[in-house]
C-alpha cells in the first residue's frame, strides 16, 4: 500500500513539474511573446491567420470575438485548476495526502483538462464554420503541418 502511494505521489509530482518546464520552454526566444497581461500574443496569431487565409475584416472581427470569448470562459477554469494544484502540492509537502484525496484531486485535474479541451474544440469548430471551403482547407493543412512538426508546447498540448 505504501509503495503504491509513493509511486502515485511520484507520478503526480512529475505531472505537476512538467507544465512548469514546458511554460519556461514555450517562453524562450522564437515563440510568441506574451501580451502585457501575460497571455500569448493572440493578436499576432490572428494577424497571421488573416494573412495566410485571406480573411475578410468581418471574419477577422468574428474570430477575434470567438478568441476573446474562449479566453473569458477559460479564466475561471484556469483559476480552479490552479487552486487544486496548489492545494495538492501543499498537502504533499505536509505529507498528509492520503490515497483517496490523491485520487479525488487527480480526477478534478483530469476534469479541468477535459473541460479545457472541449472549450478549445468548440472554439475551433466555431472558427471553422466562419471560413470558406478554401480557407478551411488551407487552415486544416496548416494545422496538420504544424502538428506534424511537433508543437513547441508540451506534447502538442495547448495551454488553457
Amino acid at each position: 500500500m505504501l509503495t503504491r502511494l509513493l509511486a502515485l505521489t511520484t507520478l503526480l509530482l512529475l505531472a505537476l513539474a512538467l507544465p512548469a518546464v514546458a511554460a519556461t520552454y514555450a517562453q524562450s526566444p522564437g515563440y510568441a511573446t506574451p501580451d502585457r497581461d501575460g497571455r500569448r500574443d493572440s493578436r499576432r496569431h490572428l494577424e497571421q491567420l488573416r494573412k495566410n487565409l485571406g480573411l475578410t475584416d468581418e471574419q477577422t472581427q468574428q474570430i477575434r470575438a470567438i478568441i476573446d470569448d474562449r479566453r473569458n470562459q477559460l479564466a475561471p477554469l484556469r483559476e480552479r485548476c490552479h487552486a487544486d494544484r496548489t492545494a495538492m502540492r501543499a498537502a504533499i509537502r505536509r505529507g498528509d495526502l492520503n490515497e483517496e484525496e490523491l485520487r479525488q484531486t487527480a480526477h478534478r485535474q483530469a476534469d479541468c483538462r477535459v473541460d479545457g479541451l472541449l472549450q478549445r474544440r468548440s472554439a475551433r469548430e466555431r472558427i471553422s464554420a466562419l471560413l470558406t471551403p478554401e480557407q478551411r482547407t488551407r487552415w486544416e493543412e496548416r494545422r496538420e503541418r504544424i502538428s506534424g512538426q511537433g508543437s513547441h508546447r508540451w506534447g502538442g498540448r495547448q495551454n488553457f
